[in-house]
């Protein structure tokens, strides 16, 4: 295994996104631990390029060069050692399944990367995922040149109904239960040929093994997200009410000041204000600063469950460089803006905290760090969405000011901070005196399955 590490490295370099070079580093590194620790021997070496091949195949997972890039690792890898071609393969299997890229993916496109994986690096020519669910038996994901037949579904509810894998002697299609506490929580079908069929198996069991947690996983998602669409219904009903509200309200002490005023004008230019200009003008302003603390402490209320519904359908992309291009008029500070990736796929809540976030930070770059220039970056990959924001301002001390805004109840950096945390992400903020200032935003990305899959029984067309 000589050299392997260093040709592992360029050719996983070449093959990775340069986004991901900070995740490649850390698991070159890695690999590196794990040959020290090993002495440096030749079976140390080969689990370290194990290791590092496996992390490296797990970011271009769902890249369309992935069977190409994990067939040129294969190829390496077996090269240098001295087992054989399908001891070394499903140890990249294994190693790819566990990898941090693979476990930070949503459900539906990590289910689609252990499926690719298995047909990439196993004997199998097909795999699918199904599930029973209210409407009735579904594919769930499906990786292969096929669409799903006749005889895969037969497989899967087989599989469902009773628990067992279906393994025919000379059949080939075949199918393992993904299992959780006991029970049958999906079918994984795969096709392999029947001289393969053993190997096939223990590459299935493998992945069934990991689609456990990634089904168990989207399930959580997947009622979580019918209590966010509920609360989403609820929310439009309440907008309907606190239109009233304001209606009402706030609207009606406006307009009752707006015709004192007139009638003040009017007094004042007259000359009738009893006892005085002075002491009548006094009278006045104090009645009209009491309406005018009612309207500002109604709006407060109002405002704290109001949200943007120019996000709910929209572009986040192009609302945020709004923003941050509507900012950077009001305040003349420049302001760089980076947005990249699909944003399709968020949910309400995500783009409304995305969008606060970025309005907050921004307002209080303009407030507080006298900065001349501020960068907006928001990336969105596969398994996460960041957004940064950066000033070149004065800077401040973090554990100082989250503890001040605390005691006065502001709430700014720790708004965003709950805001963020709500939703299973997490904000950093990296200052100090003297600047700068980026305050980062990681939010996870999921898709439920059932929203993915790739055909309902149903309509699944009738095969071999």
């Amino acid at each position: 295994m000589a050299g392997v590490l260093e040709r592992l490295e360029l050719l996983l370099v070449a093959a990775v996104e340069e986004a991901e070079d900070d995740v490649l580093d850390a698991a070159r590194e890695r690999a590196r631990a794990l040959l020290r620790a090993g002495d440096a021997s030749a079976d140390a070496a080969e689990r370290a390029a194990l290791a590092l091949a496996g992390e490296g195949l797990g970011l271009v997972l769902l890249e369309k060069r992935f069977a190409e890039t994990a067939s040129a690792v294969v190829d390496l890898l077996v090269t240098a050692s001295a087992r054989g071609n399908a001891a070394v393969r499903l140890d990249l299997f294994r190693e790819l399944l566990g990898s941090h890229a693979l476990g930070e993916l949503p459900p539906v496109a990590a289910a689609e990367g252990v499926l690719r994986a298995a047909v990439a690096i196993g004997p199998l020519s097909e795999a699918s995922l199904w599930e029973s669910g209210e409407r009735g038996l579904a594919c769930l994901s499906l990786v292969g040149e096929n669409a799903a037949t006749r005889r895969m579904r037969a497989c899967a509810r087989e599989v469902l109904r009773k628990g067992l894998g279906r393994n025919p002697g000379r059949g080939h299609v075949h199918g393992v239960p993904v299992l959780r506490w006991g029970a049958t929580y999906a079918a994984l079908v795969f096709r392999a040929r029947p001289a393969a069929r053993d190997a096939a198996l223990a590459y299935a069991r493998e992945a069934a093994s990991h689609l456990t947690a990634v089904v168990e996983r989207e399930r959580l998602l997947r009622r979580a997200g019918a209590h966010e669409r509920a609360l989403v219904e609820a929310s439009e009903r309440r907008l309907v009410r606190l239109g009233l509200d304001i209606h009402d309200g706030p609207l009606q002490v406006l307009a009752t000041l707006l015709g004192d005023t007139y009638v003040l004008r009017d007094r004042l230019e007259s000359g009738r204000g009893p006892g005085g200009h002075v002491r009548f003008l006094r009278a006045w302003l104090d009645d009209y600063a009491l309406r005018l603390r009612e309207v500002d402490e109604s709006l407060r209320e109002l405002a704290l469950s109001l949200e943007s519904q120019r996000l709910r359908g929209g572009d986040l992309g192009v609302a945020l460089r709004d923003e941050a291009s509507a900012f950077a008029a009001r305040s003349g500070i420049d302001v760089e803006i980076d947005v990249s990736g699909n944003f399709d796929r968020l949910t309400p809540s995500q783009r409304f905290a995305l969008a606060a976030v970025a309005r907050e930070a921004l307002a209080n770059v303009r407030e507080h760090s006298s900065a001349s220039r501020a960068t907006l970056r928001v990336r969105a990959t596969a398994a996460c969405i960041r957004a940064s924001i950066v000033d070149d301002g004065r800077g401040f001390d973090v554990e100082l000011a989250l503890v001040a805004a605390a005691e006065r109840g502001r709430l700014g950096l720790v708004g965003m901070s709950e805001r963020v945390r709500l939703l299973g992400g997490h904000l950093a903020v990296d200052s100090r005196p003297g600047g700068p200032t980026a305050i980062t935003v990681t939010l996870p990305r999921w898709e439920a399955l059932s929203e993915a899959a790739v055909a309902p029984a149903a309509a699944a067309p009738a095969g071999r």
